[in-house]
């Protein structure tokens, strides 16, 4: 997983916390931006899901403990 990606979903959290605690009312465009960005995350994560799925739970670009040199 990548920087942007995990930044992306910390700032929507914090986001949501700010309005589930009502320190901040989100516009109309504000809220669909949030819900449009929410979708496209979790695409992100099935994809990303699916990749670590099939490359038997381990990341890829990333060897298991079992797999590096001298283990």
């Amino acid at each position: 997983m990548n920087q942007s990606f995990v930044s992306a979903v910390e700032d929507l959290r914090a986001l949501r916390d700010k309005v589930a605690h009502g320190k901040s009312t989100p516009t109309q465009p504000e809220g669909i931006a949030f819900v449009t960005s929410s979708w496209e995350l979790v695409r992100a994560a099935k994809a990303l899901a699916i990749v670590f799925d099939l490359q038997g739970g381990h990341t890829p670009n990333r060897q298991s403990n079992s797999q590096k040199p001298g283990k």
